[in-house]
C-alpha cells in the first residue's frame, strides 16, 4: 500500500498555522527604567595646558609642524591629515629633503583652486598652474601643492 504525502503536508500546514497564529496580540507592559548618573571618566580632568608642544602653532585643525613657512596661505577651515618627509623637491637648488604637510578642507577643489592661487600671487609668490595643483616659486625657493577633488572636499598636499 502506497501512502501520499499530501494528506500528511497539509495536516502538518494546518497545525503550524493553528498553533503557530495566536488570536490576539500580546499586549506591551512598560517597565520603567532606572536613571543612574555617573561621574567623568578617569581621563575627566586632564588637560592640556602644560602641553608646550601641542600649542606651537595651531590653526583650524590640527597642529602645523614648526618649520613650516609662515608665509604659505591656507585654507581658512582644514584639518591636518598627515606630515611626512621624502625625497627631494624636482628642481631644488639644494640637497635638503622635502617636506610634506597634507590637509583636508570641505571645500571643493575649484574653489580652493582658485582662493589658494589667487593669494599665493598676493604675497609674491610666481604660481605655475598644473593639472594636479600648483609649482610656486619665489626668491630661489620652490613648494609643490598637489590638490585632489575628494568631493565633497579637497586635499591638499604641500611639498615644501
Amino acid at each position: 500500500m502506497v501512502r501520499s504525502w499530501r494528506p500528511a503536508a497539509v495536516t502538518a500546514c494546518m497545525a503550524a498555522i493553528f498553533f503557530g497564529c495566536s488570536p490576539e496580540p500580546q499586549p506591551f507592559e512598560e517597565t520603567a527604567l532606572e536613571t543612574e548618573i555617573v561621574g567623568g571618566g578617569v581621563d575627566a580632568e586632564l588637560s592640556t595646558d602644560e602641553d608646550r608642544k601641542g600649542k606651537a602653532l595651531v590653526r583650524s585643525g590640527g597642529v602645523l609642524p614648526g618649520d613650516f613657512p609662515n608665509d604659505l596661505p591656507l585654507p581658512s577651515e582644514y584639518t591636518v591629515v598627515d606630515l611626512s618627509q621624502g625625497v627631494d623637491l624636482e628642481g631644488d637648488q639644494d640637497d635638503r629633503e622635502a617636506r610634506y604637510l597634507v590637509v583636508q578642507t570641505t571645500d571643493p577643489e575649484p574653489a580652493v583652486r582658485e582662493d589658494l592661487a589667487g593669494r599665493l600671487s598676493a604675497l609674491g609668490w610666481s604660481v605655475e598652474e598644473r593639472a594636479d595643483g600648483f609649482a610656486i616659486t619665489r626668491e630661489g625657493r620652490r613648494v609643490q601643492w598637489i590638490l585632489s577633488d575628494t568631493k565633497p572636499g579637497t586635499r591638499i598636499e604641500i611639498r615644501y
